[in-house]
């Protein structure tokens, strides 16, 4: 929903007769506020996606001062430059200097007559911004209403038809989630970051942002798309906040809004085993065997399940500081490959030999029964779902 620059300049520019100078191809850049500047000292407070307006008040104050001013503005990377010409600063000041590096730097300068007064531009476009944010807020509410209460979020339904989210269509929710050990406020920064990813990448793709969760929402969007390109985000990120980290998960596809709910619990699953594998991402899909476990409601059916099969060798290995359990886990995962034990264990394959017999006769274990095997696989796989989940 995010306004784009190029929007905003269509839409006003006979109105308040603005006309480009130079940095066209920085146009779709997204708009996120206006701010009227007129002091390169002042520029340190301007955030991401900003839009500055000046009358060239201070130009006095140096020969260069319009160059090192819209420097200063690129840097803190805003989004634009309105100058209103005909009283400090003229069209002939935007020397070639200028223009060159605006059009480097993708940073779009626009001149605005004297005659237009800032006051019913500025209004305009906070009119606009906040219509637009208003917008958003009342997509994301609804969004987050149905992955709460699914179904039952018939008023959401009706509010998301109405921006055009089709009750019907291929719905498909990614999860971002990100640690912040220094407990700072960089939301908003977040926020402008993956948006202008997202809309460079597709747009069928909504953020809205939850806590430290940004939920991304697909719609008609192949899934071979999403998983090769929105995989990439927590990597992206990490680069861009290396003070932060990122993980992420892709949750199912589903035919129609009100199964979002199913969507987000996949997502949130797989950007769950990606934190706890030391992953970026994960999707759904990979998750495989848990899958399955995820579906379960009974955690307690899982737990007796896991107590039932592996129970007795953990108890032991915690009373005697021994290693059978692992043994067993390499023994099923290598198919009783003493060597391939033995390498995966770092230990003597005589050892791997004598806590195999253990198994056997001490734990009662018949391991060359596949039902058995299979069981105590099932198991261990239990095991690990209920330490993630």
């Amino acid at each position: 929903m995010s306004l784009s620059l190029q929007h905003i300049y269509e839409e006003t520019r006979q109105k308040y007769h603005l006309k480009l100078i130079c940095g066209g191809s920085g146009l779709d850049q997204i708009m996120t506020w206006v701010h009227i500047s007129e002091d390169i000292a002042t520029c340190r407070f301007l955030q991401s996606g900003e839009l500055v307006l000046t009358t060239g008040f201070a130009c006095s104050q140096s020969e260069g001062w319009l160059y090192d001013f819209i420097s200063r503005l690129i840097r803190q990377n805003t989004c634009g430059l309105i100058i209103n010409v005909g009283k400090y600063l003229q069209e002939e000041d935007i020397t070639g200097e200028i223009r060159r590096l605006c059009d480097r730097n993708h940073f779009p300068v626009f001149t605005m007559p004297w005659e237009v007064l800032i006051f019913d531009i500025t209004h305009d476009y906070y009119d606009r911004i906040f219509s637009d944010t208003q917008t958003e807020h009342a997509i994301t509410a609804a969004l987050l209403e149905l992955i709460h209460n699914g179904p039952d979020a018939a008023r959401s339904l009706s509010l998301l038809a109405g921006y055009g989210y089709p009750e019907y269509a291929d719905y498909c929710i990614c999860c971002l989630e990100y640690t912040d050990p220094s407990e700072g406020e960089k939301s908003s920064r977040l926020s402008f970051f993956l948006r202008r990813i997202l809309r460079d990448l597709h747009s069928g793709l909504y953020l809205c942002h939850t806590g430290r969760q940004f939920l991304i929402l697909s719609i008609g969007l192949p899934q071979d798309f999403l998983k090769r390109e929105l995989a990439r985000l927590p990597g992206e990120l990490s680069t861009a906040f290396p003070e932060l980290h990122f993980y992420g998960g892709l949750g199912s596809r589903v035919p129609a809004l009100d199964g979002l709910a199913k969507s987000y619990a996949h997502a949130k699953a797989a950007a769950a085993m990606a934190a706890a594998r030391k992953r970026l991402f994960y999707t759904f899909d990979e998750l495989g065997f848990f899958r399955l476990l995820l579906s379960m409601d009974d955690r307690s059916l899982l737990e007796s399940y896991m107590e039932e099969q592996l129970g007795p060798i953990l108890r032991y290995d915690e009373g005697h500081g021994s290693n059978y359990l692992d043994t067993l886990y390499w023994y099923l995962l290598c198919g009783g490959s003493v060597r391939q034990i033995a390498a995966a264990l770092y230990c003597h394959r005589n050892t791997v030999n004598y806590r195999i017999r253990v198994l056997r006769e001490e734990f009662r274990l018949p391991l060359e029964d596949m039902q058995k095997r299979f069981a105590l696989m099932a198991a261990f796989q239990i095991r690990e779902y209920l330490q993630y989940f």
